[in-house]
């Protein structure tokens, strides 16, 4: 409840959209091996599994520009990233995928594996507080501009 003069979510961000979920997906769920998939990519992965979907319908989602597309769109969305349905429209679930994803991200790399698993052990509310972290980190070392593990990896060359 918001007191006099506050206004309403003062103290709560605004849950992401349809789109800035989906491009979370897009940019966070795939191969260790590889970086995120490309609008292309995702769209023939869809089109594999019998619904077709171009790249730049996905670009409308994303974007918000196509505000409501259809249950079997997203459906077929959602199942070529392995996640519920529930992942678009729920903040709890969002929220515990979110999270898991972080501690996946982490545990693809071999240097903080080992913090990874141990959070795996901690309660889901540490588990969170411990991917907001992780999170805040990479959004500061973005804005600082370094690179972080593609340079440490040159320096210590291809055996690591």
């Amino acid at each position: 409840m918001t007191g006099p003069g506050e206004p309403d979510g003062a103290d709560h961000p605004a849950a992401p959209t349809l789109g800035e979920r989906l491009a979370r997906l897009r940019t966070t769920v795939h191969p260790a091996d590889r970086g995120p998939y490309t609008l292309e990519e995702v769209s023939e992965g869809i089109r594999l599994r019998g619904e077709p979907i171009s790249p730049a319908y996905l670009h409308q989602l994303e974007t918000g520009r196509r505000p409501n597309p259809s249950l079997q769109k997203l459906e077929a969305i959602v199942g070529f990233y392995g996640v519920t349905l529930a992942y678009l429209f729920n903040d709890g679930v969002a929220a515990e995928i979110d999270e898991e994803i972080a501690l996946l991200q982490a545990i693809r790399d071999q240097g903080v594996k080992d913090i990874a698993m141990r959070a795996l052990d901690l309660d889901p509310e540490y588990r969170r507080s411990l991917a907001r972290i992780i999170q805040e980190m990479g959004d500061l070392q973005q804005r600082s501009g370094s690179t972080g593990r593609r340079r440490r990896r040159g320096a210590d060359g291809p055996s690591g």
